[in-house]
Formats: structure tokens, C-alpha cells, sequence
């Protein structure tokens, strides 16, 4: 999908699927990293990010596109249960991009609205908020 967006062949555009916690990967390989809708499934958020961190070559840039919900919310107190709260709630993960070095963290909400019900989806619990967001950063 990104070399055809992109509209190229370059063989330096590639996914890679590996435990971000434990990448397979040099340090200082990449000049980005971009994840969609990931952190709020990961547990041991701040490991991932200390991962990406590391990769990243130096003044690479990091693009997250995900979704927040409100701390004390019920789908925070779910996700805090799942282990996955640190990735869903914006205070949390900015904490974990500043610790693991990251600078110029810019978070940007595009839209927010209340969520519905959706049987497919355990978070977030219908009728909390939720949270649209793009964030950059850059190592």
C-alpha cells in the first residue's frame, strides 16, 4: 500500500511485521516510522517506543495515527485491565515518548466523537469519547 501511494518501486519502502518490542532490526536503520491504529492493542507500550527510538536513524521521524479515550473513563479502566491503557491515553503516551528520548512531540486531535457500539471492538465502550489523532516526533 505505501510504494503504491507513493507511486514507486523503491525497494528502501518496506513493512515490516516482527514483535515491536523486540525488532529484528539495527539501530539507526530508518529515517521513518509510521504505525496506524496500533497503540491501542500494545501492551508494554513503552518498550515499542523505546524500540522505535532505537531504530530510527538520528532526527528520524516518528507518525502516529491513532485514538485516544479519556483517563478515568470506562474504557480506560478496561484498557488499564487489558494492559494496553499506557498507548490509549494522550498524557501516558507522550510520558513514554519523552522518556525514551524523543523530541519535538507534537500531538494533533482531527476529530473526536462519541464511540458506538460495536460487537467487533472491545474498546472503546460505546458512549465514551473518543479521540482522533495524529502525533509527530522526531529522534
Amino acid at each position: 500500500m505505501t510504494r503504491k501511494r507513493l507511486k514507486t518501486d523503491d525497494a528502501r519502502v518496506f513493512n515490516i511485521a516482527a514483535d515491536g518490542r523486540h525488532m529484528p532490526v539495527k539501530d539507526n536503520s530508518f529515517d521513518y516510522i509510521t504505525t496506524l491504529a496500533a497503540f491501542g492493542n500494545i501492551p508494554e507500550t513503552g518498550k515499542v517506543v523505546r524500540e522505535m527510538y532505537r531504530v530510527l536513524k538520528p532526527n528520524g521521524e516518528l507518525l502516529i495515527h491513532g485514538t485516544y479515550v479519556d483517563k478515568d473513563s470506562k474504557s480506560h479502566k478496561l484498557a488499564e485491565n487489558l494492559g494496553v491503557d499506557t498507548g490509549m491515553v494522550e498524557e501516558y503516551l507522550l510520558c513514554e515518548l519523552e522518556q525514551a528520548g524523543f523530541r519535538g512531540i507534537k500531538s494533533t486531535i482531527a476529530a473526536k466523537a462519541v464511540w458506538a457500539e460495536n460487537p467487533y471492538d472491545m474498546l472503546p465502550i460505546a458512549g465514551d469519547m473518543q479521540y482522533f489523532y495524529i502525533l509527530q516526533a522526531r529522534k
